[in-house]
């Protein structure tokens, strides 16, 4: 269950909704530098998550839908955000940019 982000529900306590593996967007070395961070758009729909990569994964909350990510920055993924009404969110790097992006 290491480096996998998992809803589990209130109701069935220890029963989980929905689970992703986002080891590919963690890194133990870089993860003493980084924090990793998760925001989730105003709907509960989707989940932004911080990456050390360049561009930082978007997961379709219990859909099938994957492959979305952010615009890219040149360095690592370090914080992450949602407008709280609109479908706009933004992404803060470790080469110290700010990307404000729709997805209309």
């Amino acid at each position: 269950m290491e480096r996998q982000i998992f809803e589990w529900s209130l109701q069935n306590q220890g029963q989980f909704l929905w689970s992703r593996n986002c080891s590919r967007f963690c890194d133990a070395e870089s993860s003493k530098l980084c924090r990793h961070e998760m925001a989730l758009d105003a709907n509960g729909r989707r989940l932004l998550v911080t990456s050390v990569s360049v561009r930082a994964p978007i997961y379709q909350v219990r859909g099938q839908r994957n492959g979305l990510r952010t615009l890219p920055h040149t360095a690592a993924i370090t914080t992450v955000d949602w407008h709280p009404t609109l479908p706009i969110f933004l992404t803060g790097s470790a080469d110290n940019s700010v990307r404000v992006t729709s997805i209309l």
